[in-house]
């Protein structure tokens, strides 16, 4: 084979291996053909010479594609990721489509891109969800103990006007999934946050003892998750207007029932949120109290309610604090409701040696996970773990978390704890697996 077959040859894996954008492309064509007298390039000759034309195209210029930031953030479980079977879901010009996706039985990592199609400039870099979910095909939640992580946002390319967002939830039980089959979930996103803004103000304490007298009803308010809400609400109308803050006016203050208000107008708010700083010793704390947040008119009103607050002792003097949080950009109200098919990791069951006191050990390309009796989580709380694999090389495990799982045949607690490994294992490789002074070997068939 000649030098100028091998270079087509290796040229022609190249290829395979780039995702170009459609603006990508476009921009790749147009810089070379500022340079280079005007003819038809093919799509290989793109990509040979925008391989070199990316390194002195600022990103600004071009960007990543989706697929791209995806991969470099999931750094070494790049491999891992599948290209799952999805639908591309669009709502009020917001287009939402999962990327990518990997998984075991404990835990679940999706990619996703969100779009703005109408190019309104309603998503950035400060972007983040509020909530997101992942349910099994029947009605059984996922999550057991799980956490769901919200700092998700990978990048955001403000001239396609794209965000990617990694969902990441440890602690999941994937209800239904047979390890190494494919399955169908529903994933949904929640609202869409733009960056979030913060003050603090105080009132008197005599504002938790008068009576409001002239309320309204509003049809659809949001509840203090930023979601529409059918129930109508009743709440003070707005009576008086006493700055309390550069761009926050009170207009309302005082009690319906039970129930204490505090009611603001902001100049320049797209929605917000009213949180109280109530102590254990505060006049207004109450075994029942709970804090909730009604927004409307286009979210320049919020309208905080404290349940079942106490009126305060005459004597008290102290003034109540609160913390506003609140948006100046547009909040995009979910939800986006997305079937996505992916398959589970396969999962091995370890030997259990003679002394070690667990109840069961598996391994997943992601995850060891334990059953421990609930006299032994602390002995194994901080126990190292490391998978070997038969050629010597040795795969870390970081971190654990445990949650309760079911009890054992005769009643006894259990609990669940997991580590996960630094890198995709591949379980036909591995020789052993070592928890704390104890050697574990796979389950021979």
């Amino acid at each position: 084979m000649t030098n100028h077959e091998k270079m087509s040859e290796q040229l022609d894996r190249i290829m395979e291996s780039v995702v170009f954008e459609p603006r990508m492309e476009q921009a790749v064509r147009q810089r070379l053909h500022e340079r280079r007298a005007p003819r038809r390039l093919t799509r290989r000759a793109v990509i040979a010479m925008g391989l070199c034309a990316v390194l002195v195209l600022s990103a600004g210029a071009i960007g990543l594609s989706v697929v791209d930031q995806m991969r470099s953030h999931a750094g070494s479980f790049a491999p891992a990721i599948q290209s799952p079977v999805a639908t591309v879901v669009e709502r009020d010009g917001i287009e939402v489509s999962v990327v990518g996706a990997y998984s075991d039985s404990y835990g679940a990592t999706v990619y996703v891109a969100v779009r703005d199609t109408q190019g309104k400039n309603r998503l950035s870099a400060d972007s983040h969800l509020s909530s997101w979910n992942l349910d099994a095909e029947s009605d059984t939640k996922l999550s057991r103990a799980g956490v769901l992580d919200l700092n998700n946002l990978v990048s955001y390319d403000d001239q396609t006007q794209t965000a990617v967002f990694c969902l990441r939830g440890s602690g999941l039980q994937m209800s239904g999934a047979q390890p190494g089959s494919q399955h169908t979930y529903t994933l949904t996103l929640g609202t869409i946050l733009p960056k979030a803004h913060e003050l603090t103000f105080t009132l008197p304490q005599s504002t938790a003892s008068e009576t409001i007298t002239q309320t309204e009803t509003i049809d659809q308010p949001l509840d203090l998750s930023l979601s529409w809400t059918d129930e109508p609400a009743e709440v003070p109308q707005a009576v008086m207007s006493e700055p309390v803050a550069e761009g926050v006016t009170l207009t309302a203050a005082g009690r319906l029932g039970d129930d204490y208000h505090v009611r603001l107008a902001l100049s320049d708010c797209t929605a917000g949120k009213l949180n109280s700083d109530i102590s254990t010793d505060s006049p207004l704390k109450h075994p029942d109290s709970y804090v909730s947040n009604v927004i409307f008119d286009d979210g320049h009103s919020i309208d905080y309610i404290l349940h079942g607050a106490r009126v305060p002792d005459a004597s008290a003097t102290d003034d109540l604090s609160f913390r506003l949080t609140y948006y100046t950009a547009p909040v995009l109200y979910g939800d986006w409701t997305i079937p996505v098919t992916f398959t589970v990791s396969e999962q091995i069951p370890l030997q259990i040696p003679a002394g070690c006191k667990l109840v069961s050990v598996e391994l997943t390309a992601f995850h060891v996970l334990l059953t421990v009796p609930e006299d032994q989580t602390y002995a194994y709380g901080g126990t190292t773990v490391n998978i070997q694999y038969q050629n010597g090389e040795v795969i870390t495990c970081s971190g654990n978390g445990w949650s309760l799982t079911d009890p054992a045949a005769d009643g006894q607690t259990q609990y669940f704890m997991e580590w996960s490994t630094d890198e995709p294992v591949e379980l036909a490789q591995v020789a052993s697996v070592t928890v704390g002074d104890f050697v574990l070997t796979p389950v021979q068939e």
